[in-house]
């Protein structure tokens, strides 16, 4: 490859007064130049993340039955190395009878879902649902209307909220009555929103049994 060599005499500079301004336009083709690879890495880099995100798109709309615009929405917000993991999510909810429809609402408002390891993140999750009472019809409309509440932690979250309304209500039934009520609010940190609460209830005299139905 042949290299062009800039002298001052391109650029008609033959006096000391226009040094200046020769090293300003020197620096700008040196960075011009050398800014040429990047460029150049950016546009490959461009092209994959381009094939990378059409692929997610075909998969959401083919796999998971959403539309055009929501599967373009979903590729957006969650990236796979395969489909592999994402198709046992989708069969997992399949086994545990959720319908096409409500397997496409769940990954359509929460398509995070589809890149959690079935074993490790929800499978533990729909057991505990189901050990405090949330099963079958119950636990597909509280996933369905509430896919995050499979996103967020059970260690985190989702025990120490129940764990919390347990202390306060003593009743499993009642516990469970609230979650289909509050199901947004379990996604918060009990502990740090609702003691404040009910510290205060208590010091009025409010009977516990009734926090829930505030």
């Amino acid at each position: 490859m042949q290299r062009t060599i800039v002298s001052h005499k391109d650029f008609g500079l033959t006096n000391s007064k226009t040094h200046l301004g020769f090293v300003q336009k020197l620096v700008f083709i040196v960075r011009l130049i050398s800014s040429s690879w990047p460029l150049e890495n950016r546009s490959v880099e461009t092209k994959e993340n381009g094939q990378k995100l059409s692929s997610m798109v075909s998969y959401f709309m083919n796999s998971c039955g959403l539309s055009a615009k929501s599967a373009l929405a979903a590729s957006k917000k969650v990236s796979i190395k395969n489909t592999e993991g994402a198709d046992s999510v989708l069969r997992l909810l399949g086994n545990h009878g959720f319908t096409n429809l409500q397997i496409s609402k769940v990954v359509r408002v929460c398509p995070q879902i589809i890149a959690l390891n079935c074993e490790r993140n929800l499978l533990p999750k729909i057991e505990f649902f189901s050990s405090i009472g949330v099963l079958s019809d119950d636990l597909r409309k509280l996933i369905s209307s509430t896919p995050h509440l499979l996103a967020v932690s059970l260690k985190n979250r989702l025990s120490p909220n129940y764990n919390f309304l347990e202390n306060i209500v003593f009743l499993d039934e009642v516990v469970v009555r609230v979650m289909k009520r509050m199901k947004w609010a379990f996604l918060r940190d009990f502990s740090s929103n609702l003691a404040p609460n009910i510290a205060f209830l208590r010091e009025i005299g409010v009977p516990h049994l009734t926090f829930p139905i505030l």
